[in-house]
Parts: structure tokens; C-alpha cells; sequence
């Protein structure tokens, strides 16, 4: 008898490890088992068999209670998965949104550097021409040196 209370424990500690995550399969796979082991040791009429009767139904609920905190962790950590999946999906998200404005920043900024040498070299451009006097006559415009000439670099050295 003490045979089945042992054999009792360890397919009550199996069944909850396996079940824990669907209570009602393990209610149904223990507490029939529990009532007939509970059942044969009461008809042996000793109180040393009752007293194993109510461990059966001791352990049997504190077997439950594990399965239920198993199972609360079971869900717990589904629970974290899931947000944390979320969390990676937003984190994507965002970075896709930073790489696509950094991208439109690079741009602007090209463009805005291509606008300004562009501008600059209009200017001064604009700046060579308007600096070189108009010559009066031929004999002026000969000795007149001109920006880009040979002699106009030897005036500016």
C-alpha cells in the first residue's frame, strides 16, 4: 500500500510538470486516481493508512499550487515575449524613420554646399569682372593687366 501511495506521488509530480499549462487536463488526469488511491487506503480501516490517505490529498493539493504558479509563469513570460517583440518592432521602426530623415539631411545638406559654392563662384565671378577698369582708349587697354593673365599675376605677387 505504501507502494501506491509512492507511485501516486511521482505520476501526480509528472502529470503537473506535463500539464501545468492546462489545469483542466491535469484535474482530470489526478483527481480520479487521487479518489481511488484515497478510497483504498480508508477501506484498510488502520489509522496509519488513514493518515497516508490525507497526505494523498496534501500533496495532491500541493501539487496543484505548483501547477498553478508554473502556469502563472508560463503566461508571465509570454506576456514579457510578447513585449518584448513589440518593443523590437517600435525600435525598428523608429530607426527606419532616423536613417530615412538622416538620408534627407545629408541631402539638404549636399544641396545647400552645391548652392553656395555655386553662389560663390558667381561672385567672384562678378567680383573680377566689375574690379577691372573699362580702358579709354587702345593704349590704355594694352597696359590695363587682365585677372586671369600672366601679367596680372605678377602685379599680385
Amino acid at each position: 500500500h505504501v507502494f501506491v501511495f509512492a507511485s501516486l506521488i511521482v505520476v501526480l509530480a509528472i502529470r503537473m510538470t506535463f500539464a501545468s499549462t492546462v489545469l483542466p487536463i491535469l484535474y482530470i488526469g489526478t483527481i480520479p486516481m487521487l479518489l481511488a488511491v484515497v478510497a483504498r487506503l480508508l477501506l484498510l480501516d488502520h489509522p496509519f493508512y488513514w493518515a497516508m490517505a490525507s497526505m494523498a490529498v496534501g500533496v495532491h493539493v500541493y501539487f496543484i499550487f505548483l501547477a498553478k504558479g508554473l502556469n502563472a509563469t508560463a503566461l508571465a513570460m509570454l506576456e514579457f515575449r510578447a513585449e518584448k517583440d513589440a518593443l523590437i518592432g517600435e525600435l525598428e521602426q523608429e530607426k527606419a524613420t532616423s536613417d530615412e530623415a538622416r538620408r534627407r539631411a545629408e541631402g539638404a545638406n549636399v544641396m545647400r554646399i552645391a548652392r553656395t559654392t555655386i553662389s560663390d563662384a558667381k561672385t567672384n565671378t562678378w567680383l573680377e569682372v566689375s574690379l577691372v577698369p573699362k580702358p579709354t582708349s587702345a593704349k590704355h587697354a594694352q597696359t590695363i593687366p587682365l585677372p586671369n593673365s600672366a601679367s596680372s599675376k605678377r602685379h599680385c605677387q
